[in-house]
């Protein structure tokens, strides 16, 4: 399974954060919120889970 993930900037305090989806409401580094990031890049990871044992694998694909 794909997964994209995008390379925000807060546009107050200006750190860089990782998120899926936009689900975060603020920012994880000045706790204000996230209307106004910009999305700087998108990245895709593929998702692998082993079905035997459980384990989850995310492998960064770009």
């Amino acid at each position: 399974m794909q997964i994209e993930i995008y390379k925000t900037a807060c546009s107050s305090c200006g750190g860089t954060f990782y998120e899926l989806d936009g689900a975060l409401d603020n920012c994880p580094h000045c706790n204000a919120e996230t209307d106004e990031a910009t999305t700087n890049d998108t990245l895709t990871a593929t998702v692998e889970i082993d079905w035997r044992t459980g384990v989850v694998t995310i492998k960064q694909d770009n």
